[in-house]
């Protein structure tokens, strides 16, 4: 009885016990080669034999540029583009969530990454007690005022007394909470960034507050250049920083090189002109032609 067996590049004809033996011999080999290929393939890619970790990355910021749909915006963008570059290794989910909600996930250790945020609204001025990355964005809280009617705010309380404030409720004023307390500052709560700026338009009050990303995003979409005065100085200056919860060092050391690695990326100098955070297309994206940080306003 004679016939053919084809394994890989091995091809041999039994006949007799000895020849399928040498035939068994040479498939033993051909084994012990692919087993060997295999180990050493996974030695130099570890990453094709581990699964994704997810590092959960928190977000309270609803506003735009941010948020500007359902499951659209900078915040959504900005995770997307880390994601790509992380290369399986990580991966962020995103999860939109209440102020207060957050401070409660802080409270009991939960661990995880909160976006676009600052050391000074963390309790933390120090960087202590949380992992701090790099700058992301330079932003600022500008003071505006309708063109017509323009308000000059010369960094102090004192130069808005006596005026209609729209503030968004629930948010802080830093400089201003003492006069609005005592009602030197008259303050009405709007819902909205939105709201605050209509109800500023429409006369019935004289300033509002707001980040420079928020207002830069509205004046492209809303076509307020001709509308909306910004006074020269902002009620207040901040950065925005990725925060990683402790012990995360490992997932802290591989974001940092990531954010860090965005100075040359094209794709998010794209995200920034698309939410009108970028005003120079030849600046990099800290809007400086070589090195330091944009600053939103």
């Amino acid at each position: 009885m004679i016939f053919d067996i084809q394994l890989a590049n091995f091809k041999v004809s039994k006949i007799e016990g000895g020849v399928f033996r040498r035939h068994w011999k040479a498939s033993a080999a051909f084994l012990h080669f692919s087993a060997l290929f295999l180990f050493m393939f996974l030695l130099l890619h570890p990453a094709t034999c581990q699964a994704e970790k997810i590092i959960p990355i928190w977000s309270y910021h609803h506003s735009p540029p941010f948020i500007t749909g359902e499951g659209q915006g900078l915040s959504y963008d900005f995770v997307e583009l880390l994601n790509r570059q992380l290369s399986g290794k990580y991966r962020l989910e995103l999860t939109l969530m209440p102020r207060n909600r957050l401070e409660m996930y802080l409270a009991s250790r939960k661990q995880g990454a909160v976006l676009f945020v600052n050391a000074k609204w963390m309790d933390d001025r120090a960087e202590t007690k949380y992992f701090w990355g790099p700058e992301i964005i330079a932003d600022s809280n500008a003071v505006i005022s309708p063109k017509e009617r323009p308000v000059v705010f010369d960094g102090t309380a004192k130069s808005l007394r006596g005026l209609v404030f729209a503030g968004v409720r629930g948010h802080y004023y830093l400089g201003l909470e003492a006069d609005m307390r005592e009602n030197r500052i008259h303050r009405i709560d709007t819902k909205s960034e939105v709201a605050s700026i209509k109800s500023m338009l429409a006369g019935r009050v004289d300033v509002t507050s707001m980040p420079a990303s928020t207002l830069k995003y509205f004046m492209k979409s809303m076509s307020l250049a001709d509308q909306i005065y910004t006074s020269p100085r902002p009620l207040m200056t901040y950065g925005r920083h990725i925060m990683l919860t402790k012990p995360m060092l490992a997932e802290h050391k591989q974001l940092e090189k990531q954010v860090l690695a965005l100075d040359s990326d094209p794709n998010w100098k794209a995200i920034l002109i698309k939410y009108g955070l970028l005003a120079d297309p030849n600046k990099n994206w800290h809007g400086e032609t070589q090195s330091g940080f944009f600053d939103c306003w």
